[in-house]
């Protein structure tokens, strides 16, 4: 009698485990799954905004990848914006920057693992280089609008000599007041 009591425990605990896990199942079936983070795809990316870097002042020129060529060292320059890719870039934040709170990296649209990249010098030309901190960080510096790269400090701000005209060399510099032939007023990012 004992053995077919336990027997007949064992059956209803069985059934009521059983019962529940299908019940639970069932539910959590029901609920949207939006509450849940969907799993990536191993090379998906997170969508990073998309951004036209324009001289404020003269907002017809856009920083842009000369002649479209995404590639290591290839210079930077402005050109007439057209919406085409070589004048966009990603904005993303750049967490390892030691300069200021907030720095950013533009990565280049074409070819994410290239970001707009200062010079070693001061003078030197802008280009496409690395996405590792440092000469592709990039902060709000001394004038609002200004870009300054987080590897020069304050004498590397992303600049342009005038008179601006399609195909002049981006380059990094000293912190100039506005009204003289070196530009430095950004806006778009």
């Amino acid at each position: 009698m004992f053995i077919r009591r336990r027997r007949v425990a064992v059956t209803l605990v069985s059934s009521f485990l059983l019962a529940g896990g299908l019940i639970a199942g069932g539910v959590a079936a029901s609920v949207p799954a939006a509450a849940a983070p969907a799993a990536a795809h191993p090379g998906a990316r997170i969508r990073l905004p998309e951004v036209t870097i324009r001289l404020t002042n003269a907002s017809q020129f856009c920083l842009n990848v000369t002649n479209n060529v995404d590639k290591n060292t290839q210079p930077l320059q402005i050109w007439t914006c057209s919406g085409a890719g070589d004048d966009h870039f990603y904005e993303n934040t750049n967490t390892g920057c030691v300069e200021v709170v907030y720095c950013m990296n533009f990565e280049d649209i074409h070819n994410t693992g290239l970001c707009v990249e200062g010079p070693q010098t001061t003078g030197g030309n802008v280009a496409l280089g690395a996405c590792n901190g440092g000469r592709s960080a990039w902060y709000s510096t001394c004038l609002p609008g200004h870009l300054g790269n987080a590897f020069l400090g304050n004498s590397g701000n992303l600049s342009v000599s005038g008179p601006l005209q399609n195909g002049n060399q981006v380059y990094a510099t000293y912190c100039t007041s506005p009204g003289g032939a070196t530009w430095q007023n950004w806006t778009g990012y």
